[in-house]
This record gives C-alpha cells, sequence and structure tokens, in this order.
C-alpha cells in the first residue's frame, strides 16, 4: 500500500475512533434521531477517507488532473454538510426524522452524481 493510502487509512481510522467515542460518551438519549445522525457522522468521516482512497485508485488510470481536482472538492463538501447537517439534527431538531432523511437523501444524490459525471470526463480526457 502507497504511503499516502496508509496515511489517509491511519487518520481515517483515528478519525472515526474519537468521533465514536465522543458520540458515546455525550449521547445519553439515544430516541429520536440520535442513532441515525450518530451513524451519519461516522458515515461522513468514513465517506471522507474513503472517497479520498478512492481518488488515490481512479487517478493512476484517468485523467489526475481532473478526477483529483474534482473528487478533492466533492468528497471535503459532502461530508461537511453530512456532518453539520447531522449534528444540527442531534442537537437542535431530534424529531424531524423525515426532513432528516430527505436532505441526507438529496445530498447523497447529488454528490454521487457528480461525482460519476467527472469520474466520466476524466475517463474521456485520458482518451482524447
Amino acid at each position: 500500500m502507497e504511503r499516502r493510502m496508509k496515511t489517509m487509512l491511519f487518520m481515517g481510522g483515528i478519525t472515526i475512533a474519537a468521533t465514536a467515542a465522543i458520540l458515546f460518551l455525550c449521547i445519553h438519549d439515544w430516541s429520536g434521531i440520535a442513532p441515525w445522525s450518530a451513524l451519519f457522522l461516522v458515515w461522513a468521516e468514513v465517506a471522507l477517507f474513503g472517497g479520498l482512497m478512492l481518488t488515490e485508485r481512479l487517478a493512476s488510470g484517468g485523467n489526475q488532473i481532473i478526477l483529483r481536482s474534482s473528487y478533492g472538492l466533492i468528497l471535503p463538501c459532502y461530508s461537511l454538510a453530512v456532518f453539520a447537517l447531522s449534528l444540527l439534527f442531534l442537537l437542535f431538531w431530534r424529531q424531524a426524522v423525515t426532513a432528516f432523511w430527505v436532505l441526507q437523501i438529496l445530498l447523497f444524490a447529488v454528490s454521487a452524481v457528480l461525482l460519476v459525471l467527472f469520474h466520466s470526463v476524466s475517463r474521456g480526457a485520458s482518451r482524447d
């Protein structure tokens, strides 16, 4: 495994472990949206670090500039939005389950479409 991949894996593991520990220490009432918000807080970190590791793998076969710049922008923005949204619902809007799911699905769908689009563009640019 490359040095960059090992570094991202190590940083991701530390971040996820710290988030899980903080969640279990701070959340006393696991009702309403709390379990889902906690899950999505961890998912935001998995998506960020896993996505960056995936970018390393994919960049070897396509146009690295397009792939790295687009994924390097979309993944952190998605992860930050999911993390912030989950934290807001966890702290302030614990009973708004439907709104939480709608927003999470929209964020995922938009990000997934953008990632697929830029992956396709980077593959096309590398063949030309």
